[in-house]
């Protein structure tokens, strides 16, 4: 089998399986062909999380939400320029290669025609928290330095941010700061720079991005340092760029099902019985792309959290948008969520 063949898919297929094929191949996009390998549409992270957005269910087929017309060019031993020209044209990350009769005869990406940037944007990595409610595994050392694979959780954030092309790192410290000050320094030893606030007092979720230097001139990145996820911050940037946001805030669909039969009343007559109704919502994933002048907008030196500064944008007509996650996130904050990160690190952080 041809490496590309391997992200082939019928359009009956789920979009479930779609996803599962997004995450496991580099080239971030899955093709829609025929019994004959024929082009009929592409996937790509983009589609899936737009499908999110309108409400498919991912047992859905995967036609539903494909791009019936993507960019695509008969190949004729073209040079990577001009690949790379009409990529850049059509503003795409993925070109699918065919024949005269439309069969899939092979797949470019930007990527591995470009050498690798190096990314400006600053990350700010939440790091000051007390961890409370990991005790007692808190106790002698902060949150994101419990470890995860043999190393600490904040290490294995930035060696992967590092590998995506970002060098410029904030961590927001304070509860036992020193540790993760001795411990990381400059952080040149992984081939980045680091700077630090400190938090003489606790200051929220948000806070501490007022001490921010005034000279940022990118949006800045900003996630949670408790965060296992598999999630390439290179994506959420350019989607924010995309659509021109002020901010932008990933989001995690989370459901729920009640145990219990719901009882539809109005006055005292019944109207309807739902057996164990599941209900749906999108909530926080703990990272965003903020634009530098938005941070002027949070208090001086006073507790503040994410969610006060994100209703106050919207409050003030802002562009703030939702990026959907589909790939593997792990919020660590209890016990029970730290163990399973855990039992699930090797497979999704090193497969």
């Amino acid at each position: 089998m041809k490496e590309y063949e391997k992200i082939f898919l019928l359009p009956d297929s789920s979009i479930h399986v779609a996803i599962k094929k997004l995450d496991k191949n580099e080239a971030h996009i899955v093709l829609i062909v025929d019994d004959k390998g024929k082009l009929l549409g592409t996937v790509t992270d983009g589609d899936v999380r737009r499908g999110i957005l309108k409400g498919y269910a991912l047992s859905e087929p995967v036609s539903k939400i494909m791009n019936a017309h993507p960019i695509k060019l008969i190949y004729a031993n073209n040079s990577n320029e001009q690949l790379v020209s009409l990529m850049e044209n059509h503003n795409v990350q993925q070109l699918p290669l065919i024949d005269r009769v439309g069969k899939v005869i092979g797949l470019k990406t930007l990527d591995e025609l470009l050498q690798p940037k190096s990314i400006d944007n600053l990350v700010v990595i939440m790091s000051g928290g007390e961890g409370k409610r990991m005790l007692p595994l808190t106790h002698e050392k902060p949150k994101p330095m419990l470890t995860m694979g043999g190393k600490p959780l904040l290490e294995v954030i930035i060696a992967n941010l590092q590998s995506q092309g970002f060098k410029r790192f904030c961590f927001t410290v304070g509860y036992k700061a020193e540790i993760i000050k001795e411990y990381f320094g400059d952080g040149q030893q992984w081939g980045v720079s680091i700077d630090y606030i400190h938090e003489q007092q606790p200051l929220g979720t948000a806070g501490a991005l007022r001490q921010l230097t005034p000279q940022e001139q990118l949006p800045v990145l900003v996630m949670n340092g408790d965060l296992l996820t598999t999630i390439k911050l290179t994506h959420v940037l350019k989607f924010h760029e995309k659509y021109q946001a002020d901010c932008t805030i990933c989001i995690r669909e989370f459901a729920f099902q009640l145990p219990y039969g719901v009882v539809e009343i109005k006055s005292q007559q019944v109207t309807g019985i739902q057996e164990k109704p599941e209900f749906k919502y999108f909530v926080n994933a703990g990272m965003y792309v903020i634009n530098p002048q938005l941070l002027t907008h949070i208090p001086h030196n006073r507790y503040y959290q994410m969610t006060s500064f994100l209703d106050h944008l919207i409050a003030l007509k802002c562009k703030v948008e939702a990026f959907p996650l589909m790939e593997y996130w792990s919020d660590i904050g209890q016990l029970t969520d730290y163990e399973k990160a855990c039992r699930e690190f090797e497979e999704v952080m090193q497969s």
